[in-house]
Formats: structure tokens, sequence, C-alpha cells
């Protein structure tokens, strides 16, 4: 049910930044142990990986891999499934789940609207889901719209424009 999208959907927005990716990753010998830094609750967290990944009979990664044997990828990967738990985000709901108290169901698109360009303004990182766990998925509504539903998508910028008084975010998925 969780799935990996998310994780893949990160992956591909901290790609947009060569700058971050160099400040997540950092080889520490050549027997190949790698402190990966991620952003735990807010603070950055230093997690300690070895190369030892995954392959099948042909040599290729199993799980996760990237173009041009970049081991960045499978690292990070690796390093964020320690066993503990995360939280290294906020969630905004666009829509009300099953959670939501009678009445409560009201999504203020303003606020939702502020929030974003703040967190863009801010240079934080940021990804979409359409639907997922609890929430009621309209798939073909989805589908008219260019998107998969129960899918994660990378935020690589919003533009503020109206159409018939719907405020719009663009974002691409890979």
């Amino acid at each position: 049910m969780l799935g990996n999208c998310w994780l893949l959907s990160a992956l591909a927005v901290l790609a947009e930044r060569p700058d971050l990716v160099k400040k997540v990753t950092r080889k520490l010998c050549p027997e190949g142990a790698y402190q990966i830094r991620l952003c735990k609750d807010g603070k950055w967290t230093t997690v300690l990986a070895d190369n030892l990944l995954p392959c099948n009979s042909r040599g290729h990664l199993v799980y996760s891999q990237a173009k041009r044997k970049q081991l960045w990828i499978p690292l990070i990967k690796k390093a964020v499934t320690k066993p503990y738990s995360w939280d290294p985000c906020e969630s905004i709901p666009l829509q009300p789940s099953s959670f939501t108290p009678q009445g409560e169901g009201i999504i203020d698109e303003d606020l939702i609207w502020a929030k974003l360009l703040s967190s863009r303004a801010a240079g934080f990182l940021m990804g979409a889901s359409c639907g997922g766990g609890n929430m009621q998925v309209n798939e073909s509504e989805y589908h008219s719209m260019g998107l998969r539903p129960r899918l994660a998508y990378s935020v690589l910028d919003l533009q503020d424009y109206k159409r018939k008084g719907i405020v719009n975010c663009l974002w691409s998925y890979d």
C-alpha cells in the first residue's frame, strides 16, 4: 500500500539540484562507507550506509537504479530504509479524508496556495500525490487532467494563473 513512488518523486526533485546532491552524500573511505545526510523533523541527521547493494545475476541493482551508474540514488534509498521512524515533511491535504470530522471538510485554497508559494520561496523540495491511503479517488477526473491516480509527482515549479476561478499548480513526474 505504501509503495515507494513518494521516495522516487523526492529523489527526482533532488536530482534537479546537483548542489544539494553533493551536500547529501559523502564517501568516507575507499572500502565503500558513505555518510548520507537526511532531513528528519526539520533537522539534518547523518546516516552511515555501505555500498553493499543487492544485485541480480547480471550485476544490475535490484531495488533502485540510476543512469550512468550513479550510486547516490540507491545509497539514499538504503539510508532512508534504516529501521527508525520518519516524519520528514509537512502534508497539505487538498481534499477531506475519511478521518475528517463532519463539518471540517472545507479546504482553504488561499491558505494552501500561500503555503505552496512560501515553500517555493524558501527553496523547499516539494512533491504531490494524486490520492492514496484513505482518500477517495475519482480515476476519470485525474485522467482527464493528464494525471495518474495514486502516483507521486515531483513539483518543479509553481505558476499563479487563473482559469475559471481555479488556481493551478504545474508539476511533472518521472
